[in-house]
């Protein structure tokens, strides 16, 4: 397998770059090759290497191979948590996932991906034409004489290439689409589909046809004309990409960008569309006065997109969060059936909004129309459009109030009609290894199965989703709703500080774990669950009951080996106790031996199991080396001060 290594992209990209006829590297396999004049671009670019001065330019591509060209030439910035059977730690395991968060490379039902199985020339055109988006012009059908052979989810992907120039058939105008794809039918297509790759920050002013690539942030296009498409690649990241006085009539493809993000400057102007699809943060779009976007596409995927100055259409396409800035001015925004439980912020002006799905707008800014399908039922508004159109029998929240419609008008049914303010969970996000993972409150509880999950897999952070900014309060402590929040603040509300957020640390808390809390201006509380199911190497687990540790359930293992695996089960007691003063009294028991101990509680907070281990040994408890041996042992704490105990068993 490492034999194949070395004909891989490497992707040493210092400077702009343009797909001119360029010299200095030879192979002694390419002389007459059809495609020499591409390898040797390209490989001058750095993109593609050989190996002992020779290409392989007929060789066959892996999907894995793949993989790897594609992210060193996009810079993907987001992986997916790794869920696929076949998929263990190779050359091409960082690249998969990570063009699998992108939803450029998918599996297979039974759960695999093949990442070592030669990728065939219609699975290679649906992920190249996926990492940039590309789109046949309407109508257009493929020119292949064999297109009734291209399995349906492939055609687009071909008519796409084959439109923009980049493919063509073999023999007789045939695709051959189930054949293995060549090395350098790859690089074929990269040379005829990018005309311009910008990896340096600058000011660049050339114009160009076909597929121009900014990857890097603080790039300037300036006084431009672009007929193909402008793709802002991941490699921008949360950084800046300027349009000054740009002339895009082709398409622009956002891909990257951050909260200041892509700014249309200078009387820049597009007669073409846009499509966001930015994977894992938040993207602003900028317009200057007098500069208006035709069409905005919001794919599926985006966590947080901030709109702000003039745009004739914005279509929601996929469940994403929807940012409309104060001064903002949309003449038609379309929710479509595929983006349900999306959220609109809206503070500045919507002309028209229509909603095919269930959506929670929030924010006091103006919609001047809503006309609503039946499958909106169940949509929440913070404040009332100006008018509403909806079918009989559509159900939606406007502030508190519910409202059905009669077909003609909307008909309050219950809630206080006065109250506006009423703060409605949309849904609750947790972020893994830098993906997503959401669950919609049924009935106040949101659930998270994670039984399935690593035990390498970290829990970044949890974001509570509401119509409005509001808090969430757990046992005194409070968050902010619409904000992510470490993982380790929702420990905090069980009593832990000091366990971390890998799913192994966490599956010492039994076979689930919880907090329930209060979200303010709501009359609704919030519950959230966690399916973790200790693993089977797990020495021991709690029984909690609210934050009380009240049971610890063992496995036989040495005991240094297990304190050293999870978090300490004495020091989850401590973190326990609601009186964090005065004095406490310890009842130690086992069998017929017994003794008593006092300690405040600022000498609890420096106490481990293994310091009480050694305290029951001095008082004539048995020898205790594994945790066997504390099976039968309850620890009595009692405050002096307040009288209230609890008892903690090992089980």
């Amino acid at each position: 397998m490492n034999k194949r290594l070395p004909f891989l992209a490497a992707l040493i990209i210092a400077v702009a770059i343009t797909t001119a006829k360029a010299s200095g590297v030879t192979y002694s396999d390419i002389d007459g090759h059809w495609a020499k004049s591409a390898i040797e671009t390209w490989s001058n670019y750095g993109i593609f290497e050989g190996s002992d001065e020779k290409f392989g330019p007929d060789e066959p591509v892996t999907r894995g191979e793949l993989a790897v060209i594609l992210d060193r030439l996009m810079k993907y910035q987001v992986a997916a948590k790794n869920t696929y059977s076949d998929l263990s730690d190779n050359f091409y395991t960082g690249a998969i996932l990570k063009l699998s968060a992108a939803d450029v490379i998918k599996g297979y039902p039974d759960g695999t991906i093949a990442p070592e199985a030669r990728i065939s020339r219609k699975d290679a055109a649906v992920m190249i034409s996926r990492a940039f988006c590309l789109e046949a012009p309407e109508g257009y059908m493929t020119k292949m004489t064999d297109s009734a052979e291209i399995a349906g989810y492939a055609k687009g992907s071909v008519a796409a290439l084959e439109a923009a120039g980049c493919i063509s058939g073999r023999n007789g105008g045939r695709f051959y689409p189930t054949a293995a794809v060549t090395r350098a039918e790859i690089v074929y297509i990269f040379d005829k589909m990018i005309s311009k790759i910008y990896t340096a920050a600058g000011i660049y002013t050339e114009s160009s046809n076909g597929v121009i690539l900014v990857n890097m942030p603080e790039v300037t296009l300036k006084n431009i004309t672009v007929p193909g498409t402008l793709v802002v690649g991941p490699g921008v990241g949360d950084g800046n990409v300027y349009l000054d006085s740009v002339n895009v009539t082709g398409r622009i493809v956002i891909l990257g960008g951050g909260t200041d993000s892509v700014k249309f400057i200078n009387n820049s102007k597009v007669t073409g569309s846009i499509t966001v699809k930015k994977v894992g943060s938040t993207v602003r779009i900028f317009t200057e006065d007098g500069i208006e976007l035709p069409t905005v596409y919001i794919d599926d995927g985006c966590s947080d997109v901030i709109l702000d100055g003039e745009f004739t259409k914005v279509q929601v396409e996929g469940d994403s969060s929807v940012n409309v800035s104060s001064g903002t001015s949309i003449g038609t925004l379309y929710v479509t059936p595929s983006a349900a439980n999306s959220v609109i912020k809206n503070s500045g002006t919507i002309t028209n909004l229509k909603i095919e799905a269930k959506v929670f707008v929030s924010g006091t800014g103006t919609i001047e129309k809503a006309v609503l399908t039946g499958s909106a039922t169940g949509s929440t508004f913070e404040n009332r459009p100006d008018s509403v159109e909806a079918p009989g029998d559509t159900k939606i929240t406007i502030g508190n109030s519910v409202y059905v419609s009669d077909g003609i008008e909307l008909k309050k049914t219950e809630g206080d009609h006065n109250d506006k303010n009423k703060t409605v969970v949309s849904s609750v996000t947790l972020y893994i290894n830098g993906s997503e993972m959401k669950a919609e409150p049924q009935n106040g509880t949101a659930t998270f199965d994670l039984k399935s999950n690593p035990d390498g897999d970290i829990i970044n952070g949890i974001k509570i989703s509401t119509n409005k900014d509001s808090t969430y309060t757990v046992n005194g402590f409070s968050i902010s709703t619409n904000k992510q929040e470490p993982m380790s603040t929702f420990l905090a509300f069980a009593g832990f500080s000091n366990i971390d957020a890998s799913l192994k640390r966490i599956r010492v808390l039994g076979g689930t774990f919880s907090f329930a809390g209060d979200i303010s201006d709501s009359n609704d509380d919030l519950t959230v669950i966690f399916k973790i199911k200790p693993d089977e190497d797990s020495y021991y687990s709690y029984d909690i009951n609210g934050t009380e540790l009240k049971a610890v359930t063992l496995k036989d293992a040495v005991i240094s080996t297990a304190l050293a695996e999870g978090c300490d089960p004495a020091a989850r007691a401590i973190k326990s106790l609601s009186h964090k003063s005065g004095t406490y009294t310890l009842k130690f028991t086992l069998g017929a031996v017994s003794f008593e101990e006092n300690y405040t509680y600022a000498q609890l907070e420096t106490k481990s199991l293994s310091y009480f281990i050694d305290r029951m040994k001095n008082n004539k408890f048995k020898s205790m080396t594994r945790l066997n041996d504390l099976k039968g042992v309850t620890i009595k704490f009692t405050s002096q001060d307040t009288l209230k105990s609890f008892t903690v068993s090992f089980q």
